[in-house]
């Protein structure tokens, strides 16, 4: 059995909205409210472990009982043909399509921020 961890699930519990950002100390802030340099550092670390939350986010389904077959029929994880083994797949697609994700790169769009 696989088991989606504590902060795998805090994650992609926030990457299911998109109005705040909570912090390491558990503040929450308004997406619109923080600084462009935030939001930017909040994407690139989000982006810097985008597979991790990707492999969290299949977890998910295996733990509910999903296969690893119905995960293929639905391109979110392919068999190595060599080894018969299943590996991620579209982890940038699903990455890009999170609400949180969306909201900050709409946010650090130049027109919406005004800066850089």
């Amino acid at each position: 059995m696989v088991v989606t961890s504590l902060a795998g699930e805090f994650f992609l519990n926030l990457l299911e909205q998109d109005r705040v950002w909570v912090t390491r100390d558990g503040r929450r802030l308004l997406l619109e409210e923080m600084e462009w340099s935030h939001r930017r550092n909040v994407l690139v670390m989000l982006e810097r472990e985008l597979r991790v939350l990707y492999r969290e986010w299949l977890t998910e389904f295996l733990d509910e009982g999903v296969t690893f077959e119905e995960l293929a029929r639905l391109g979110w994880v392919a068999e190595d043909p060599l080894t018969g083994r299943y590996r991620p797949a579209g982890a940038r697609a699903w990455f890009d399509r999170q609400p949180l994700v969306m909201r900050l790169q709409a946010l650090l769009e130049p027109a919406a921020s005004g800066s850089p």
